[in-house]
């Protein structure tokens, strides 16, 4: 996949490609088990991270960012838990408000992440057999770079690829 939101990882994309500009010769290829290996998370708890530090699905929560919505995860593993934590202290309730129907944001953002659907419903397409040769790839709106075409060709990603692919243009 090659994309500029970072969003692919939540979502479930096992590689993708960010930086493919014609001004430089230099991609950044992301692999998910990889970034969840490093961080030491399965992926629900990743998507969590996200969410507490906002989405396009949920607000964040004030004084909330990427270092503390790490560590909290990590010490309690959801966001339920971490909501417990915080209603639980009268000086983290505090610091740390959030709306009253932020679950329900929550709910929706790990549906869309996990099934690409705000209900829940599965509707993921899968793709077998895929091909490099068979690849189609859109950039921006644009047909594939001779950049990307040579990185396609130095490796062989086809094994690294996600097996999942959402949306209408993006496979």
């Amino acid at each position: 996949m090659v994309s500029e939101d970072t969003d692919m990882l939540p979502y479930g994309c096992h590689t993708f490609i960010t930086g493919l500009n014609e001004m430089s010769d230099v991609v950044t290829e992301y692999n998910l088990n990889n970034v969840l290996t490093t961080l030491g998370m399965n992926q629900a708890q990743f998507i969590d991270v996200c969410v507490l530090c906002g989405c396009d699905y949920a607000q964040k929560i004030y004084k909330i960012g990427v270092k503390k919505g790490f560590d909290m995860m990590k010490r309690f593993g959801c966001i339920e838990k971490i909501l417990e934590h915080i209603d639980n202290s009268p000086s983290l309730k505090a610091r740390h408000p959030y709306p009253e129907d932020y679950m329900h944001g929550v709910l929706i953002a790990r549906n869309m992440f996990l099934k690409r659907n705000p209900e829940g419903k599965d509707n993921v397409e899968r793709l077998n057999g895929l091909t490099r040769d068979a690849l189609v790839w859109n950039f921006q709106g644009k047909a594939a770079t001779e950049q990307l075409t040579r990185y396609l060709l130095a490796h062989d990603i086809r094994q690294s690829y996600t097996e999942i692919c959402f949306g209408e243009n993006l496979c």
